[in-house]
């Protein structure tokens, strides 16, 4: 069965932790079996057996699902108040009674 909401993003951990037998602050889009989503940070490392083979991955999955909204609500802000500065004439002035 296939967690990762992108499987690319399965083959990006993959080579990420045989370079190095190690991740760290891998960030991915998890699903869930009722098909519900949220975000994981990875922090893994390959457990081998003495001959070397991968035999499981051990570490933790820390869910971020907030702080990926969040995030995601900041550039939203971000871009609308860009786009008004940008509408913005390059001088104004304001009249006071």
């Amino acid at each position: 069965m296939e967690f990762y909401l992108d499987p690319a993003s399965d083959l990006k951990f993959k080579s990420e932790i045989e370079k190095t037998g190690v991740v760290s602050n891998f960030e991915a889009e998890f699903k869930r079996l009722d098909g519900t989503t949220f975000w994981t940070e990875d922090h893994n490392r390959i457990i081998r057996d003495e001959d070397g083979k991968p035999l499981f991955y051990e570490g933790s999955l820390i869910d971020i699902t907030e702080r990926k909204q969040a995030e995601e609500e900041l550039v939203a802000e971000r871009d609308l108040l860009t786009t008004l500065i940008d509408t913005l004439p390059d001088k104004f002035s304001l009249k006071i009674p």
